[in-house]
């Protein structure tokens, strides 16, 4: 019984920090780590099928 109180003000404390963190300020292209993964998102991103499709199709590029 305790454990899933723990579990849950443990689910409640992270639940808190991410509602903070969403109301704060965006952080900027300055902050450390933002490239890094600015990149590995569109690595991840662009290497979707659909996503791939749309780009052909919106720039023209025939398969």
């Amino acid at each position: 019984m305790q454990i899933n109180r723990i579990k849950r003000g443990a689910g409640l404390k992270m639940a808190k920090k991410i509602m903070n963190e969403m109301q704060q300020e965006p952080k900027g292209i300055h902050y450390p780590g933002y490239k890094r993964r600015v990149c590995r998102a569109s690595e991840i991103v662009a290497n979707q099928p659909l996503v791939q499709d749309i780009l052909s199709r919106h720039l023209g590029i025939k398969k």
